[in-house]
């Protein structure tokens, strides 16, 4: 076997290791491939990729071709706001059988880190804040929704093998909408409102965008996956609702204040599958063009500000959410990548019934 790292500059090779995962998973039928040209943006350091993080991509081959690769990052950013000394292993993709390619893949990209003050490893963490969605270790069996990934079970069987352990799990709650206990409460905090919530108005793009910032710095800072972001990365955490579904977002207002904010993720899991990859000019027209039809989704963010706490603002927002999903034909509604530490959350999401699973863990290693 043969363990090298692929030089940022170097586009074919870039593009190679993006394509690689295709060629482990393109048989998984659940499997959801990602556009091509984002990703390769972001391993090249380009404006996907936050400032302050330095990264390095890392493949092994087995009698020439590919078994394993990864990307490994230093954000500094990170670093500093948790008093940290951690480093990312992302990216992370290989062929089912290549246990030993791991355990070589995973001890270069350690000894990189460590050349560079990591003392220990987070792996499923792809660099950027929004990213540690870590691997899914549980219901392989059921499709995932935008922005889910779907990993096989051997990931994270490789990765113990390769001495790494579960470091923090995800939690999910799947709501029946047909519930007696979820209906009862969506019903109760709506008619008991002590907020207004309204959709996002595109026409005031720029004020939304500062005000879903200001929540999110305010509300996430304590948060293990988040640092503080800037107006151009938020602006890229708000692109895709530049084409979604309005109501997918939405502000809570108490006397003309922002209180809080509620979203879902679009559902583009099919439009990604139809794509297959491919991201040119033709390709992102046509996900525009669909994009912006889709009415299904998944919730993933749910803040309120600490002055406005108490009053039930997150209830109410999270039953609008529901609400309006089920006005698109929904029966079935899932909040994902619930940080379990996040007690108030928890027990916000417990208060409406459905089930509870952890389906994804990152996983940790010491150095």
């Amino acid at each position: 076997m043969h363990t090298r790292e692929i030089p940022l500059d170097d586009e074919a090779g870039v593009r190679e290791f993006a394509r690689r995962e295709r060629d482990f998973l393109a048989d998984h039928p659940l499997w959801v491939p990602p556009a091509e040209e984002p990703l390769v943006d972001l391993l090249r350091g380009g404006p996907a990729l936050h400032e302050g993080i330095e990264h390095a991509l890392f493949a092994v081959s087995d009698n020439g071709s590919d078994v394993a690769r990864c990307a490994v990052f230093v954000n500094r950013r990170w670093q500093r706001h948790h008093g940290s000394n951690a480093g990312f292993l992302g990216c992370f993709a290989a062929a089912e059988g290549a246990d030993e390619a791991v355990v070589e893949l995973t001890a270069a990209a350690e000894r990189w880190l460590a050349e560079r003050g990591a003392d220990s490893v987070i792996a499923g963490y792809d660099g950027n804040c929004g990213t540690a969605l870590g691997f899914r270790t549980a219901e392989h069996h059921r499709p995932p929704r935008s922005p889910e990934p779907w990993h096989p079970p051997h990931y994270a069987k490789q990765l113990a093998a390769a001495g790494y352990r579960e470091h923090r799990p995800w939690l999910s709650w799947r709501f029946d909408l047909h519930d007696p206990k979820t209906r009862e409460l969506m019903e109760l905090v709506t008619r008991r409102r002590m907020c207004e919530v309204r959709p996002l108005d595109r026409d005031r793009w720029v004020e939304e965008s500062a005000s879903a910032q200001a929540v999110f710095n305010e509300c996430f800072t304590a948060a293990w996956d988040y640092y503080p972001l800037t107006d151009a990365e938020m602006a890229g955490e708000m692109a895709v609702y530049e084409r979604a579904d309005p109501g997918q977002i939405l502000f809570a207002e108490v006397d003309g204040e922002i209180a809080g904010l509620c979203s879902g993720s679009p559902d583009h899991t099919a439009l990604l599958r139809e794509l297959d990859g491919r991201w040119d000019e033709d390709a992102r027209r046509w996900f525009d063009e669909r994009a912006a039809l889709v009415r299904e989704g998944t919730g993933t963010t749910l803040a309120v500000r600490e002055r406005f706490r108490g009053r039930h603002v997150g209830h109410t927002l999270l039953a609008a959410l529901f609400a309006h999903y089920e006005s698109v034909g929904m029966t079935e509604v899932e909040a994902v990548f619930i940080d379990p530490d996040n007690s108030q959350m928890v027990d916000l999401l417990d208060s409406f019934g459905g089930t509870r699973v952890a389906r994804y863990h990152t996983f940790g290693k010491s150095l």
